[in-house]
């Protein structure tokens, strides 16, 4: 049962840094949105450089990317590239923590097969995986279990899909590997209580 504990420790963790970094993308487009608010010279179609530039007056100064804070602030959007990038590879990360880190230690400590620990949720989210890593984020067959996008569909998910997703696996999915794998149900909660 220790890497079913595990695996929810870690989802915890993986949905507790992705919502540090919604904040911090937020606070981030914030920022960019008041420089170029107050004025001060501050347009949207200034640049920002990143990397190490070194000084960026000498004729041989280098940079690795480079964009208009318009660009920025647009994809730091709720809808923008950049968000939905973070909110995809969340997804990749979690089937990655699924397929090749717990799956295998739970089928383990239960005495069976890899293959035999079945989930019809991970495969979905696999299903994702595969759509954004392989078919440039068009999901390639019907899901079983989750809703959020059909065949075809872009796999662009939301926040609020994202929280979702997080909801069911920790409500709902991990207590039933649990009870069907481990005979017991640890009563695995999303929602904490705060006091």
């Amino acid at each position: 049962m220790k890497a079913l504990i595990e695996f929810h420790d870690d989802l915890v963790d993986i949905y507790g840094y992705t919502a540090q970094i919604e904040t911090a993308i937020s606070t981030w487009r914030d920022w960019m949105n008041q420089q170029v608010n107050n004025g001060g010279g501050t347009t949207l179609s200034n640049t920002l450089s990143f990397g190490n530039p070194g000084d960026p007056n000498l004729p041989d100064a280098k940079y690795q990317y480079r964009a208009t804070l318009g660009d920025l602030i647009s994809a730091s959007g709720k809808s923008g590239r950049t968000s939905i990038l973070h909110r995809r590879y969340i997804l990749v990360l979690v089937v990655a923590a699924w397929e090749d880190g717990y799956r295998p230690l739970i089928a383990r400590e239960c005495n069976m097969d890899k293959n035999d620990v079945q989930s019809d949720v991970f495969h979905d989210l696999n299903k994702y995986r595969q759509a954004i890593l392989h078919r440039s984020n068009r999901l390639g067959s019907k899901p079983k279990a989750l809703p959020y996008f059909k065949e075809g569909d872009e796999v662009s998910p939301t926040s609020d899909q994202i929280e979702l997703i997080f909801r069911g696996l920790i409500d709902d999915e991990l207590n039933r590997i649990g009870r069907e794998y481990y005979h017991t149900d640890l009563g695995f909660r999303f929602d904490k209580r705060l006091n």
